[in-house]
């Protein structure tokens, strides 16, 4: 049987936070720390790394997209019960 409705939706929903994962995860890796852990690096530099700022930029907008992603797959969840 093919999904319906909500399911369609928490079906996005799903796949387009792992989508963002997947990019947030490859930061994490490249970096060997986490988003929050790059934030307190790139405050306390004195020196600009243009290369690590642009990689920072998209990072967060990754990390901002996977936490609404987040918020909607469990508001899905909630509505599904």
């Amino acid at each position: 049987q093919y999904p319906q409705g909500g399911e369609k939706q928490l079906i996005k929903a799903v796949t387009k936070r792992e989508y963002f994962l997947s990019k947030t995860c490859a930061f994490q890796k490249k970096y060997n720390m986490d988003f929050s852990e790059l934030q307190a690096l790139i405050k306390k530099e004195e020196n600009e790394n243009f290369e690590i700022w642009d990689d920072f930029i998209v990072w967060e907008g990754y990390f901002e997209l996977l936490k609404q992603w987040d918020e909607k797959c469990m508001e899905l969840k909630k509505c599904m019960k």
